[in-house]
C-alpha cells in the first residue's frame, strides 16, 4: 500500500516535470516509547522506490509517539526531543538532502577603501604622568 501511494507520488512529479532528488520513507515503521520497533506497513518500500528511480535512500524516519506530539503541537521534534529516534532520521534526511543540492556561497567582494577620517582639530590638553 505505501509502495504504491509513493509510486504515484513519484509519477506525479515527473508529469509536472520535477527533478526527485531522493526519497524520504515516511512510517517507517513505529518505535514505542521503550525502543521497540514494528513494521506496521511493511519494510523495503522506500528503497525499492528509490532503486527503481535511481535516487539515493536519504532516510527512514519511523514514527513515534513524541514525533505525534509535536507535530500536533506545531513544535519541531529536532528541536524538542533531539534524541528521539525521529528527529535522529529527520537530521540525516536534512544532511543528505544538502549534500545532494549544494549551494554555492556568494564571493563577498572587497570592501572599498575607508575614506580617511579628518584629522583632528582644537587644542592640545595636557597629559598628566
Amino acid at each position: 500500500m505505501a509502495q504504491k501511494v509513493a509510486r504515484r507520488s513519484a509519477e506525479m512529479a515527473h508529469k509536472v516535470d520535477l527533478e526527485i532528488g531522493g526519497v524520504i520513507e515516511n512510517m517507517a515503521g513505529f518505535v514505542t516509547p521503550d525502543g521497540e520497533r514494528y513494521a506496521l506497513f511493511g519494510e523495503g518500500g522506500g528503497q525499492a522506490l528509490a532503486d527503481e528511480l535511481d535516487v539515493p535512500m536519504l532516510g527512514k524516519v519511523p514514527l513515534t509517539m513524541p514525533l505525534r506530539e509535536q507535530a500536533d503541537a506545531g513544535s519541531p521534534l529536532v528541536g524538542t526531543d533531539p534524541d528521539d529516534p525521529a528527529a535522529q532520521a529527520i537530521r540525516q534526511a536534512a544532511r543528505g538532502l544538502i549534500a545532494l543540492m549544494p549551494v554555492e556561497l556568494p564571493i563577498l567582494q572587497q570592501a572599498a577603501p575607508a575614506v580617511a577620517a579628518p584629522s583632528p582639530t582644537g587644542m592640545s590638553l595636557p597629559m598628566a604622568g
